[in-house]
């Protein structure tokens, strides 16, 4: 029984992908010889087959470890807390997020090009609006530039026309709060965890047997 850091134990977990892959792809457990021949290849047949076997139990032993040290970490991540920003969760949830981030980042995303599009709509039509107003009451001076209307006038004019032509932004959700606060939250996530991962997988020890 031997104690690691989780750092080390993820570095160990590359090595194991690694030696795995290469036992693996450089085995040969099987082949074909003629029956009078007692070699296979450039070796005797005795000598393949006790190489194969120990390649194959090699490779068995491996995987094997290999599973032990994951299911370690594993187990270790499951119960780990870290905090992030101004919240705590258990590793295995924070580098959930964090691989699953990308969904945050493209609501964000589609709020942003929605509340623009939808702003610079309304502000399109408002500004004709303005326009229109202008051109009415223009009209309603005539040539006479230096002729003056009431008050009452001029609203009796634009009130009703804005009322009836003037465009709002349909907002049910609070969309620019909703935004400012995704974001932040974002940001201060993705700047944030990776240095707390590192700080708790190299203070964070687990026990394994091999």
């Amino acid at each position: 029984m031997r104690t690691i850091s989780i750092t080390e134990a993820l570095n160990e977990l590359k090595l194991y992908d690694s030696k795995i892959t290469k036992a693996i792809t450089n085995a040969s457990f099987v082949g074909g010889a003629k029956k009078s021949s007692d070699k296979i290849g450039v070796v005797s047949k005795d000598i393949f087959n006790e190489r194969a076997k120990a390649t194959y139990q090699s490779s068995i032993d491996l995987i094997a470890n290999r599973n032990s040290l994951k299911s370690a970490i594993v187990k270790s991540n499951a119960i780990t807390e870290v905090q992030v920003a101004d919240k705590v969760m258990t590793v295995a949830e924070a580098i959930e997020r964090k691989n699953s981030i990308e969904y945050e980042e493209t609501l964000l995303s589609e709020m942003k090009r929605q509340y623009a599009n939808a702003s610079e709509l309304v502000n399109k039509e408002n500004k004709k609006v303005d326009n229109k107003v202008d051109e009415l009451l223009a009209t309603l001076i005539g040539k006479d530039s230096d002729k003056k209307i009431s008050k009452e006038d001029q609203e009796a004019i634009e009130k009703p026309y804005r009322d009836k032509n003037e465009f709002e932004l349909i907002d049910p959700i609070e969309i620019y709060n909703k935004i400012v606060k995704l974001e932040e939250e974002i940001d201060n996530f993705k700047s944030q965890v990776d240095t707390q991962l590192v700080i708790s997988n190299a203070i964070t020890k687990i026990a394994i047997d091999f």
